[in-house]
């Protein structure tokens, strides 16, 4: 019988390590990206990229504010020029994190700073989640909101089914004037007109001849549609009644572009001023291509 040497220098199987696998490329890769569309700069973070990260993150958050501080969205073409320079910036970062993490070989890295990481993640974190965009977000809403219109009383200045941005701080600090376009609460009971005034304070609203409405003497004229429409049929030769007044302090007394098809003034009397929730801006969407744009006045 032979006797197996089991000293220290015979063959030991625990002293032999399996070597270590490089992460997938499969798996990396699309992690990265996804953490880089909830929180742009953390994919850069991944490959110990801290300082771009950050810069990246920084960069994010301050085309959300710039946006927010200067009412960008109320206009057509800020708004469009900001939607895609925040898609083309959202698509580098998205494609910077793609390829750092393709690239990246954590069995060649040099070991993470602890520190470091932990202070860029805090960083990030801050500058693109919960509590900035949150805080953005409810500013934007102090002054930007969009509305699809669901009648068509106002047609054809808009028409229903459109989409219109509006405005909802242009009244705190100044009344409407004669013309202008609003949005408000009727009767407070959470349903949402769009109208035109045609009457402030002080003003007299009669009826006209045939289907026509004077406003101190003068017979109301409409501004001119943008765009192709769908406009309702012409109007019929006589209008609805109603009783000749002066419109009161405090009060509005406004109309449907569409006279035939509005449910107005005419009808329910005065909009009072704590009614008013907004005032449309332009169309950013409607069923004819012409109307993408289109501003209201």
């Amino acid at each position: 019988m032979t006797e197996l040497n089991l000293s220290g220098d015979s063959f030991s199987a625990t002293s032999v390590e399996k070597p270590k696998r490089k992460p997938s490329r499969k798996l990396r890769v699309p992690l990265v990206i996804l953490v880089s569309l909830l929180f742009p700069g953390m994919g850069q973070l991944y490959a110990l990229r801290i300082w771009r990260g950050v810069v990246f993150a920084f960069i994010s958050a301050s085309l959300s504010a710039i946006c927010v501080e200067r009412h960008a969205l109320l206009t057509f073409a800020t708004a469009l020029a900001y939607v895609l320079l925040a898609l083309l910036w959202y698509l580098f970062v998205i494609v910077d994190a793609g390829r750092l993490a393709w690239v990246y070989n954590p069995l060649l890295a040099p070991p993470r700073d602890e520190k470091k990481t932990i202070a860029g993640v805090v960083l990030i974190f801050f500058l693109v989640g919960y509590p900035t965009p949150d805080y953005l977000t409810k500013k934007q809403h102090k002054f930007f909101r969009a509305f699809k219109i669901d009648s068509g009383s106002m047609c054809p200045t808009i028409c229903q089914g459109e989409r219109i941005v509006a405005a909802s701080d242009a009244y705190e600090t100044q009344s409407p004037s004669r013309g202008d376009l609003i949005l408000f609460d009727f009767n407070h009971t959470g349903q949402i007109f769009t109208k035109r005034v045609i009457g402030i304070a002080g003003d007299s609203i009669a009826r006209g001849p045939g289907n026509t409405i004077l406003v101190n003497g003068a017979t109301l004229t409409l501004p001119k549609p943008c765009g192709q429409h769908e406009a309702f049929n012409p109007l019929a030769p006589e209008g609805p009644p109603f009783e000749t007044v002066k419109i009161p302090e405090g009060s509005l007394f406004v109309i449907g572009d569409s006279l035939d098809n509005s449910y107005d003034s005419r009808f329910f009397g005065f909009v009072t001023i704590d009614e008013i929730r907004a005032k449309p801006k332009f169309i950013y969407w409607a069923h004819n291509r012409s109307r993408f744009g289109c501003e209201l006045h």
